[in-house]
């Protein structure tokens, strides 16, 4: 029909709906070619391949399944377009990408799982149960990666096979020749969401490598997965699954001829964060999507009861609780690494600092990197208090030192490399656990995220009075375009006198050119010995905390493995210095740490501040302590529940952590609570904890 100009916006409702959806501005290629061509204005057009295979052993391109494949061609051309079905000119082409990914993610998921039995009933099949559970996948997880593909189990599931099947003896002789794909840092340990026994990952990455499955830096050093090599393995049978990359484990990357991120010891296993989850946001973009599958209905082809598709519409967020635990890190373990950490503040804090930009003057001056000094040149830069501490190179992962015609290695063996660390011989690892020991005491005193910490400013991470820390909050970017909204907490004078010896070294090196970049707080300068300074990393962050680690010698387990400290373990801790305020000296010294003026003020400045499965697993680990230094004495009443319900009657003969088990499924079962109890008495403002078996009114203090 011919329109006037002025009512071309009406041509598309007297359009046949199956050419009006066999066409858009980003597909290159016919409707019904077996390859898609795409391209979104970025970059390179990308293909979709619709001759693959289905459960059933057919081929999704083939004449017996043409009816499903267009249905997923007219859904993902329809979920491009606007809620009317309007031109997708209408739409921007950013807005046309999400959707369109999240409608591929959708056939993948589809093409995935046998439980939809896509091949034999197709997408009429689709029933409100299956819509509830994919709805459920896309939520337990924030990236597609494991929300769809179950990246990590079916990664693990790969490995194990290949390991089983890999030759014995090459991987043997390639461990031989690579003995760095031996170490597992304590960085890596925290990323084995894998769940590989810790002996089993070297010769797991020795197999990938054999396999040819592992990607190189441009150095040749680094060994990382190619995940997207792996993916057209495992994924062959996905519309995008096998054609992009997923996620990092770095368990499986390893250095090839370097030893510079290893620890003194294997770590302490620990388990790592909790899972995000789809954002509320996404996952309103991701109904709208699935409710384009209502188009079948006017293209007369088969889909998905309209009841169905109505529920998506309005579906409410589904539960997706995903209790992670953390292995306990005793709290004698971060008493004693925060007091050495704040003693080495007050003793070294302003000499290690002003050693480095010392050197980083001259450097400027002379147009010359740090690595060009020779050792008796930097021990008469850094002066005095730095020499008599030890300090005789620039740093000890310095690849060389001196001029081309004098350049000496001083990079040690490990063994001694531990040695020297202690003896304060590297100015630049002595720099590292320093500004490590500003992290330690900042991250146990504001238990905040380790992301909050790690994105911390240089430049204002104070307020003008000099006693709030600035942050921007890791869980507030809601409505805020994935801006985090500032967030202002106090912060004691000890932590705020170490955070300005670091923003004071900052502002020397950018006032001599030394640096033009700005900051973050814990920004740390590169050990080769460049004139580099690194933005804070998650690497970074936890290299320092494992120096931090390794210089004051955290207790080694009697099976060998160092405590290595995390920012989510602080985060317990924070509450556990409440807990424990109490025992050692009354609560004036953490009232004049916060700023409040009463302990309901502090405790309920911890509530806000800490989520619940942090606040219960504190509650856990002070309970399971108490029970295990004083017996029974101290809590009776829960002392007789554990001896009826689990035949425990002697605290010391088990373990801390399984202790903590118990504990915490007794509070998540709401049979006990633990809470401070407020009074007053002779001495003011006082508190206890108590236990309160809920079920028979008992109570402990």
């Amino acid at each position: 029909m011919n329109l006037p100009s002025e009512l071309n916006f009406l041509e598309n409702f007297y359009l046949d709906p199956r050419q009006h959806y066999r066409t858009a501005s980003w597909l290159k290629s016919d409707f019904d070619s077996p390859t898609w061509t795409f391209n979104f204005g970025e970059g390179q057009d990308r293909n979709i391949y619709w001759n693959l295979t289905l459960d059933n052993g057919s081929n999704l391109a083939s004449d017996s399944n043409s009816v499903l494949c267009s249905g997923f061609k007219y859904f993902i051309i329809s979920a491009t377009r606007t809620a009317t079905g309007a031109s997708d000119d209408t739409n921007a082409l950013v807005t046309q990408k999400k959707s369109f990914n999240f409608a591929l993610l959708v056939i993948d998921l589809l093409l995935l799982s046998p439980h939809y039995q896509i091949s034999k009933y197709g997408l009429a099949g689709i029933s409100l149960s299956h819509f509830k559970d994919i709805l459920a996948r896309f939520c337990r997880a924030e990236n597609s990666s494991e929300s769809v593909y179950n990246w990590s189990q079916t990664l693990r599931n790969y490995c194990l096979n290949l390991f089983k099947n890999t030759n014995s003896q090459s991987i043997d002789e390639f461990l031989k020749k690579h003995p760095h794909a031996l170490i597992v840092t304590p960085a890596q340990l925290d990323d084995n969401k894998l769940g590989f026994d810790v002996s089993d990952v070297p010769r797991i990455r020795a197999a990938l490598y054999l396999n040819g499955d592992y990607s190189q830096s441009a150095s040749h050093a680094k060994c990382t997965v190619n995940s997207l090599n792996v993916s057209k393995k495992i994924f062959t049978n996905t519309i995008k699954g096998a054609h992009y990359p997923k996620t990092t484990h770095h368990i499986l990357s390893f250095y090839k001829n370097s030893y510079e991120d290893a620890t003194e010891f294997p770590a302490v296993e620990i388990t790592t964060t909790e899972n995000e989850t789809l954002s509320q946001s996404h996952f309103s973009s991701l109904k709208m999507v699935i409710y384009r599958l209502g188009i079948l209905h006017d293209l007369g082809l088969p889909a998905p009861d309209i009841n169905a598709l109505k529920y998506v519409l309005n579906a409410p967020y589904p539960s997706t609780k995903q209790p992670g635990r953390y292995r306990t890190l005793p709290s004698e373990v971060v008493f004693t690494t925060i007091r050495k950490a704040i003693e080495f503040h007050l003793e070294h804090g302003k000499e290690i600092i002003n050693g480095f930009c010392k050197i980083a003057i001259i450097c400027c001056r002379q147009k010359i990197s740090p690595s060009k000094f020779t050792s008796k040149e930097i021990q008469k830069i850094i002066g005095p208090h730095l020499v008599s501490m030890g300090v005789k190179y620039l740093g000890l992962s310095a690849r060389s030192t001196g001029s081309a015609k004098y350049r000496t290695s001083v990079r040690p063996h490990k063994k001694e490399y531990f040695t020297q660390l202690r003896n304060n011989a590297g100015l630049l690892e002595l720099l590292s656990i320093y500004i490590g020991s500003v992290q330690l005491v900042v991250g146990a005193l504001m238990a905040r995220r380790a992301d909050e910490l790690i994105r911390l400013s240089s430049e204002n991470c104070l307020d003008i009075t000099e006693t709030m820390l600035i942050f921007g909050n890791a869980k507030s970017t809601r409505r805020l375009f994935g801006i985090r909204r500032g967030e202002a907490r106090p912060i004691d004078p000890l932590a705020v006198d170490m955070i300005k010896n670091l923003t004071r070294m900052h502002r020397i090196l950018k006032r001599i050119g030394y640096t033009n970049e700005r900051l973050s707080l814990f920004a740390t300068p590169t050990r080769h010995g460049s004139s580099k300074i690194a933005l804070c990393s998650a690497s970074s962050f936890s290299k320092n905390f494992d120096l931090v680690c390794d210089y004051f010698e955290t207790t080694v387990t009697a099976d060998g493995h160092r405590y290595y400290i995390r920012q989510h373990q602080l985060r317990r801790f924070f509450a556990l210095l409440f807990f424990y305020s109490n025992s050692f000296g009354g609560i004036e010294t953490l009232q004049w740490m916060l700023g409040h003026a009463n302990l309901m003020h502090i405790w309920n400045y911890i509530t806000e501040t800490l989520d619940g499965a942090t606040l219960r697993g504190a509650k856990a680990q002070y309970v399971a302590e108490k029970l295990q230094s004083n017996g029974a004495a101290e809590f009776s009443n829960l002392a007789e529940l554990f001896k009826e319900r689990y035949g425990i009657d002697n605290f010391t003969v088990i373990d801390t952590e399984e202790l903590e088990q118990y504990i915490e499924t007794l509070l998540e079962n709401a049979e006990i609570t633990i809470e401070p109890e407020f009074f007053v008495d002779d001495r003011g403002e006082q508190f206890k904890i108590i236990v309160k078996l809920t079920r028979k009114g008992y109570f402990d203090a």
